[in-house]
């Protein structure tokens, strides 16, 4: 993500990690999750309402990638 928005940046700190590994680390799991799941979690977890869209084009870029890359390679 090239700029990071200040709700993205609030959910991060009240997280206390970083966004894109927990997210990444959620797409990867077996099954990987939805992005509304991630998007309730993250609401439980911060109090801070955003939507499975908003999560979705954070981190659009980094779904192409995970497609891609090794492990998608190894998958197909």
């Amino acid at each position: 993500m090239a700029n990071k928005t200040r709700t993205y940046l609030l959910v991060e700190e009240r997280l206390g990690k970083s966004l894109s590994r927990y997210v990444t680390a959620a797409r990867r799991q077996t099954p990987k999750r939805s992005w509304n799941a991630i998007a309730r979690e993250l609401h439980e977890k911060t109090q801070v309402a955003v939507t499975s869209e908003t999560v979705r084009l954070w981190f659009y870029e980094m779904e192409k990638d995970l497609e891609s890359g090794p492990i998608a390679a190894k998958s197909a």
